[in-house]
């Protein structure tokens, strides 16, 4: 049996945000709905329709975001940054990854620089902060409704 599964891409990208949209028996009402969600999230999402049949997968539509991209694809620069958020940590950790001559990583302990611990330590009691405000949203909107004008935080 073949499946029409539409899946929606912040910006376009595979490693950003994406969710599925719905799974089709129809590939008409499924590019459908690929438009439909790409233009009712503002042009924030692109949506792409794949044929599932077994085994077998194909892309057969896109939609794309406000940027304009043919397909979705893989945003490197995300990767990197991710990748530098991590070695900050370590290093405001005391930590630093080398490779050795026989091509093994190792750790060695390093003294971080001042402005990279104080970097660190800013986003994670901010991290901390943001945290225990997401956890208050449910305890304030629980039992009773938001009045107008409300706000949850």
């Amino acid at each position: 049996m073949k499946a029409y599964i539409v899946t929606a891409y912040r910006w376009g990208y595979t490693n950003a945000h994406q969710y599925i949209v719905g799974v089709y028996n129809n590939s008409e009402r499924a590019i459908k709905m690929a438009d439909e969600e790409a233009e009712g999230r503002g042009g924030k999402y692109g949506c792409e329709v794949e044929d599932f049949e077994g085994e077998k997968r194909e892309s057969i539509y896109y939609t794309p975001s406000i940027y304009g991209e043919e397909k979705a694809s893989h945003n490197y620069r995300i990767d990197m940054f991710e990748k530098l958020g991590h070695l900050l940590y370590e290093r405001a950790d005391g930590r630093a990854r080398y490779v050795t001559n026989d091509n093994f990583v190792k750790w060695k302990k390093i003294k971080p620089a001042k402005w990279i611990k104080e970097a660190v330590k800013k986003e994670e009691e901010f991290s901390t902060q943001m945290n225990k405000m997401m956890e208050e949203i449910p305890k304030k909107t629980s039992n009773k409704g938001l009045t107008s004008g409300e706000s949850v935080l």
